[in-house]
């Protein structure tokens, strides 16, 4: 008679299902959760546990196997305390008890029964039908260089050229108030030297001209200086490092990097041999720098979203390192 099957088929509506005179099977319900290495997701599920002081009938099982079997309750008893004295035996000498769709059942040297259960079976009924999900991991361009590309392709040509076109304006004003004044001048210089030549002709006609009145009439043109037209040249130099600082403080907005470590080393060869072993495991181990203290630490995991790192954190406390730690830098 094969037990197992029936312990299984219970296990699917039960929460737990004991033999008795032997142990009980208890289901425990557990989340979907993620796998850091193998970037797996997993449906929730109920995880089967053994417990080998639960070993009152409680009539569920010896039920079930009468029904099946299409025996009396008593001889299902029977039949369950046979094979159960089977069990009893391969463990004392040392063979494990293979229980189809439920795990593993051994003995160790304290007498104490060890169970492995079968992760391939889920008994959560909500979940039937759903499997193992594996996601690849995305590939992201780090900040800094995408900042970067786009800081590079922000040359400020519109600036410059507005810089350069009121640079423009404000030399042809100058040119144009300089040429305005200049003519200006000459008008003024051409209606002096007419009245006095005029003055001239009139003491020439009524005949009072004199040598002392020529040499004071000498007329003192002084010739127009030349005007020094000055243009003056924009400081593109300030208005570019302007600019170029504006680029730089959003270049240098760069997203911390958020650190999984496992263990902090003060010696190379020790912080070497620790990080080779999680890579052996499978994990994306590398170096995190030093810290305060000189020490050499090691991570699990890195990644630019928090919420990602404390998920991973979560995992590998469970399943690796319980003193593993978050650092965010």
């Amino acid at each position: 008679m094969q037990l197992s099957g029936y312990i299984s088929e219970l296990l699917y509506e039960n929460d737990c299902v004991i033999i008795p005179g032997f142990g009980g099977f208890v289901g425990n319900y557990s989340s979907a959760k993620i796998h850091p290495v193998n970037h797996t997701f997993y449906p929730p599920s109920k995880n089967i546990l053994f417990n080998s002081k639960l070993t009152s009938d409680d009539g569920l099982l010896l039920h079930s196997v009468s029904i099946g079997e299409n025996i009396s309750y008593a001889e299902a008893r029977s039949k369950t305390e046979k094979v159960i004295r089977e069990w009893m035996d391969d463990l004392l000498n040392g063979k494990p008890i293979i229980l189809e769709k439920i795990g593993k059942i051994r003995q160790d040297s304290d007498g104490r029964f060890l169970f492995d259960s079968d992760s391939g079976i889920n008994y959560l009924e909500s979940s039937f039908g759903f499997p193992a999900i594996i996601s690849l991991p995305v590939q992201r361009t780090p900040a800094h260089k995408r900042l970067e590309k786009k800081f590079t392709d922000r040359v400020p040509r519109p600036a410059l050229r507005k810089a350069a076109g009121k640079t423009l304006a404000f030399s042809s004003i100058v040119i144009l108030a300089a040429l305005i004044g200049w003519f200006a001048i000459r008008g003024t210089q051409k209606s002096n030297d007419a009245q006095q030549l005029s003055i001239l002709n009139l003491k020439k006609s009524r005949g009072i001209v004199t040598s002392e009145n020529l040499n004071e009439s000498k007329i003192l043109v002084k010739p127009l200086k030349e005007l020094d037209f000055v243009n003056p040249e924009p400081k593109l130099s300030k208005l570019q490092s302007r600019l170029t600082d504006n680029g730089n403080d959003e270049a240098l907005k760069v997203k911390p990097m958020h650190f999984i470590i496992g263990g902090a080393f003060k010696s190379r060869d020790n912080a070497d041999k620790f990080l080779a072993q999680l890579i052996k495991k499978g994990y994306m181990a590398s170096e995190a720098g030093m810290n305060p203290a000189g020490l050499i630490m090691i991570s699990y995991f890195k990644s630019e979203d928090k919420s990602e790192a404390l998920v991973n954190l979560d995992l590998v406390r469970q399943n690796d390192n319980p003193s593993a730690w978050l650092l965010t830098k």
